[in-house]
């Protein structure tokens, strides 16, 4: 389900639609839904936080981080997928995808959503581009 053609900016209201997808559930195939057992998100920018505050409204636990993902993989990724747990979803920066593959790799897991959107707004931290993409993804 990966999107084709120019990236798209990620507005409140895609980021709602986005999670209101079948109630969190993408599919994986057909008749094949996957329920989100975890939200991640990038606490650098205004979108991914929003994007956080409609996954908790409908449910879902989040986790923030601050473009490591260093510590939610130790703290709370690798005990769940070594568990077994189920899919996670979120939105961050292409390099904390990447890094997030990488480890998904060791678990059996790979991307089946991978969402671009352009330019984000970074929350008073001199350290990120002020134009830095976000991706919107599901890993199982």
């Amino acid at each position: 389900m990966e999107r084709h053609g120019p990236p798209h900016f990620l507005s409140r209201q895609r980021g709602r639609r986005i999670l209101w997808a079948r109630r969190s559930r993408f599919a994986a195939g057909p008749g094949a839904p996957i329920t989100l057992d975890l939200v991640l998100f990038d606490a650098r920018f205004i979108e991914c936080r929003s994007f956080a505050a409609a996954a908790r409204r409908l449910g879902r636990q989040t986790v923030a981080f601050d473009g490591d993902i260093t510590r939610v993989w130790h703290d709370t990724l690798r005990p769940r997928w070594a568990a077994g747990c189920g899919a996670i979803g979120g939105i961050t920066t292409p390099s904390g995808l990447f890094c997030l593959e990488q480890l998904a790799k060791d678990h059996w897991r790979r991307v089946l959503v991978r969402i671009e959107h352009r330019q984000a707004r970074p929350i008073a931290d001199p350290t990120v581009p002020v134009e830095t993409a976000l991706i919107s993804w599901v890993i199982s």
